[in-house]
């Protein structure tokens, strides 16, 4: 009767073991009560040979197990942790990639749009929407950035995913620049107010900044800013970036609205390190 208890509490303790690396293999597997009945089940289906020699009955072994893992729920935490922490790493390699493979186009395009130092020694992406309520929200940390920062590289890219009136607009402001009106003026222009951004309320703003409407409408017709577009979908595309607002500094991507400064300290690390996290 001993030697079975000693054999169940070291069959126990090497399946807890084995859980953890278990799961970080199976990551698709959910760690509440059915997720880890589900792990412990087809773990002791694997390990039958090996316990087939033994006198424990492997139903109890199952229960017991869960119910240990279940009243330690800290276990359960910390495989969570170490998923999630092996998770973020997979992501990390993946996003390294995948922006090896777009650099030039991503930073070095030069129909890209550019606020700040076009030298500065780091530089923030911004991918947005004009109908976005979030970069409503966050589009004041980017003057508030640069106001205080004079060796700050912005890019903007307009990514326009709300519909149609967020692509004619995208247009409209693409236009904006590429006539060498004052883009950012207008840019913040569109931000203001609670309707929705539409060619109207374009037109409004353009009248407000003394832009000529009509050039403005001609120049949104060029394929030229089709084609810009186009970049900033297969840049998303090729990013995983399916949101807006999303940042990216360095080689992280940090989608919604983020504080200005969370945004700061991933800029001070990059000076530091070379890295959004150091």
């Amino acid at each position: 009767m001993q030697r079975s208890i000693i054999i169940l509490y070291g069959a126990m303790l090497a399946l807890a073991i084995t859980l953890l690396l278990f799961v970080i293999t199976r990551p698709e597997a959910p760690l509440d009560e059915d997720g880890v009945r589900s792990i412990v089940s087809e773990m002791i289906e694997e390990q039958g040979e090996q316990s087939s020699n033994s006198n424990i009955d492997k139903e109890q072994l199952n229960i017991s197990i869960e119910q240990y893992l279940l009243s330690n729920p800290r276990i359960l935490e910390s495989m969570s942790s170490a998923l999630q922490a092996e998770n973020r790493q997979l992501e990390a390699e993946r996003t390294g990639e995948a922006l090896l493979t777009i650099n030039d186009l991503l930073y070095n395009d030069e129909a890209n749009i550019v606020l700040g130092n076009p030298d500065g020694d780091v530089t923030l992406v911004e991918f947005f929407d004009y109908n976005c309520p979030f970069c409503k929200q966050v589009m004041p940390h980017i003057p508030e950035l640069l106001d205080n920062d004079p060796d700050l590289k912005i890019i903007l890219i307009e990514f326009p995913i709300l519909g149609q009136d967020s692509i004619d607009v995208a247009r409209l402001s693409i236009a904006v620049e590429r006539l060498g009106y004052d883009y950012w003026a207008f840019h913040k222009a569109l931000f203001t107010g609670r309707e929705r951004v539409t060619i109207e309320k374009a037109r409004k703003v353009s009248q407000e900044l003394n832009i000529n409407f009509l050039e403005l409408e001609l120049e949104a017709k060029n394929s030229e800013i089709d084609t810009l577009i186009n970049k900033s979908y297969t840049i998303a595309q090729a990013l995983n970036i399916n949101g807006t607002p999303a940042f990216i500094i360095g080689d992280e991507i940090i989608p919604g609205a983020v504080d200005v400064e969370e945004l700061r300290y991933r800029i001070e690390n990059m000076r530091e390190c070379g890295q959004a996290n150091c």
